[in-house]
């Protein structure tokens, strides 16, 4: 991960997965190294259920609820 250009490109939300840790950074690990500001948002789903939630909750985060309930 690279602080400094998320801190270039004005970033203000990084979105990961805590699913494996082989393919993805640790949110744990994002959290200490993400300049001041940035959010973290972290999905985790285990099940096709649990991907439909993670996709409405982002789309709540992002301001587009309703973009959200179409895509899932």
């Amino acid at each position: 991960m690279d602080a400094d250009l998320l801190a270039e490109l004005k970033s203000d939300l990084v979105i990961t997965q805590d699913l494996c840790e082989v393919c993805a950074v640790f949110s744990g690990d994002l959290i200490t190294a993400c300049p001041i500001g940035i959010e973290i948002f972290s999905m985790n789903p285990r099940a096709m259920e649990d991907v439909i939630t993670s996709v409405i909750s982002l789309a709540r985060r992002l301001g587009v609820p309703e973009r959200g309930e179409v895509v899932a």
